[in-house]
Formats: structure tokens, sequence, C-alpha cells
């Protein structure tokens, strides 16, 4: 556990991050701290639906956020990003309140379920594109080879047989590389 905690204070943040974090702070200076103790008054107005004290709760946990948001910091996420997620998992999270016991742990964990949700969507966003990519290198090796081997252009019939992928999702993949397919001049 200490190797972890001594791996998040190596983390280095953008120059965008910096500034993000450095003017955010200071935003939430506006808003005065409220000591652990004095929360429960609020839990137990929240739980009765007092409007009010939800606000003032979700005041409060603002600072709460940007901690989480540090220890649950990944690089393919923009800080500010990963901080306003966890604003919606807040606010989720105050609105969800039924019991003072568990209030506290009620709103981190909305605000943490909300940054993990953004992390894995980045995460499986970038696992596409790396396939994207994948699939595009192999694309143009194929052509570049087919190419060379029989001296002329190649058509698509020719790229998807030679790869055995389907014609659409070649098209596509030209598509998004700029190249438009040129079989599709067809005459009729």
């Amino acid at each position: 556990v200490k190797l972890d905690s001594e791996e998040k204070e190596e983390i280095e943040y953008t120059e965008e991050e910096k500034a993000y974090l450095q003017e955010y702070l200071e935003d939430l200076k506006a808003f005065p701290e409220v000591p652990v103790e004095a929360r429960k008054a609020l839990f137990e107005k929240a739980v009765l639906d007092d409007e009010i004290a939800k606000q003032k709760l979700m005041e409060v946990y603002l600072r709460d956020v940007v901690e989480a948001a540090k220890e649950m910091y990944s690089p393919d996420v923009f800080l500010g990003d990963l901080i306003q997620e966890g604003n919606l998992g807040l606010v989720f999270g105050v609105e969800m309140l039924t019991e003072v016991e568990t209030a506290h742990e009620t709103i981190m964990a909305q605000v943490k379920q909300a940054m993990q949700m953004l992390l894995e969507e980045q995460k499986e966003l970038h696992g596409r594109d790396k396939k994207m990519i994948e699939k595009v290198q192999m694309l143009d090796e194929a052509i570049k080879s087919l190419t060379e081997e029989m001296g002329r252009k190649i058509s698509i019939d020719e790229l998807a047989i030679h790869l055995g992928m389907e014609i659409e999702e070649i098209e596509d993949i030209l598509k998004l590389t700029g190249d438009e397919p040129e079989e599709e001049e067809t005459e009729e």
C-alpha cells in the first residue's frame, strides 16, 4: 500500500491540469470549510429533503471530490474532467441520502463511481482507437504488399479476399483515413 501512495506522489500533471487545479482550488476558497463533526447536522437535514442543507453539503464536498480525483487520477483523463464527473456523482450522492449514519459513504461512493465510469469509458475508447489504428496499419501494409506483388492497383474485392474482411469494413476504414474507395464511381 505504501508503494501505491509513493507512486501517486510521483504523478506529474500537465501544465494545463496544474493551472486548472490551481484556479479551481482558488475558486473553492469562496466556500467555507465545514468540520467533519458539523456535517452530521447537514446530513440530518438533507435526509429530511432540506434543499438548503443539500446545497450546503454539495459545497462542503467539493474539496473531497478534488482529493478523490487526485487519488484516482490517470494520465489518460484530464484531471478537470475527472473532477467534473466527481461533481456529478456528488449531486447524485446527496440526492440519494436516506440515512445519516451512511451519508458520507453514500456521497463518496457516488463520487468515486462517477469517476470510475469516466476512467473505464476512456480506457474502452483508447482500446477501440488502438484496434482501429492496428486495422488501418494492416490495411495499409496489405495494399502495399498486394500492389507490389501484382504490379497494379488492387480492388477492394481483392483486398477483402486477401484479408478475410468484409468489403464494407474496408470501405469504412478507408473513409476514416480519408481515402475514398474508388469503386464507388460505377455507372448506372
